[in-house]
């Protein structure tokens, strides 16, 4: 089914996303040391002659309430210690997500780049969260700027939460969370979901 996708991907579409969305090799990115074989054959996917690159990566887990897994020798590994404990705006983390995210940036040259995947979600988790990881997503911008200048840099927004469909974002203030982190941005994605329940996937209109 993966290479059925990626196979029509490539032979229909004009860029090509890779994605980074279960896990960072922490210990590895803030130290500067060898990743594991199995991140360095993500970096090794490159997309079809003529084709551009989307380079997506996540610092938040797939249910975006925290810090993304531990990348070793596969996705998904617990956090270790004292990685389980950090916030997101920890000086371990701001500075292995940025080294990380440059070494992906040097190794794979993507077109495009995305530091955050569909980070509004985090607001409907927790608003002291969200305050870090405001600053973690503005430290990580000023570090692929600061060596890539003419590189296009993004985040993801899940429209679901920003349109408050989905319940958890009732009473959150989306437009303004997404509009700080368009202060440390070039452009935004959107994420959106046509084929969950009905109670959330209904019709989305207006303000983007």
């Amino acid at each position: 089914g993966i290479l059925t996708a990626r196979t029509f991907a490539n032979e229909h579409g004009d860029i090509v996303e890779v994605v980074f969305n279960g896990g960072i090799p922490w210990p590895e990115a803030l130290d500067d040391k060898p990743f594991s074989a199995a991140v360095h054959e993500v970096f090794s996917r490159r997309p079809p002659e003529g084709k551009k690159l989307f380079l997506y990566i996540g610092a938040l887990n797939t249910d975006r309430s925290g810090l993304v897994a531990y990348f070793g020798e596969k996705e998904g590994l617990p956090l270790p210690p004292p990685w389980d404990g950090y916030a997101l705006n920890s000086p371990q983390v701001k500075r292995a997500y940025a080294n990380f995210v440059l070494r992906a940036v040097r190794e794979m040259k993507p077109d495009f780049l995305a530091i955050g995947i569909e980070c509004n979600v985090l607001l409907s988790r927790s608003t002291t969260k969200w305050a870090q990881y405001v600053e973690l997503h503005a430290a990580t911008y000023r570090a692929v700027k600061a060596e890539h200048p003419k590189l296009p840099v993004c985040f993801s927004t899940d429209v679901l939460h920003y349109k408050k469909v989905a319940p958890e974002a009732k009473g959150t203030d989306q437009e303004t969370a997404v509009a700080e982190l368009m202060k440390h941005s070039d452009l935004m994605a959107l994420s959106v979901y046509p084929h969950m329940s009905a109670d959330v996937a209904r019709p989305v209109t207006g303000g983007f």
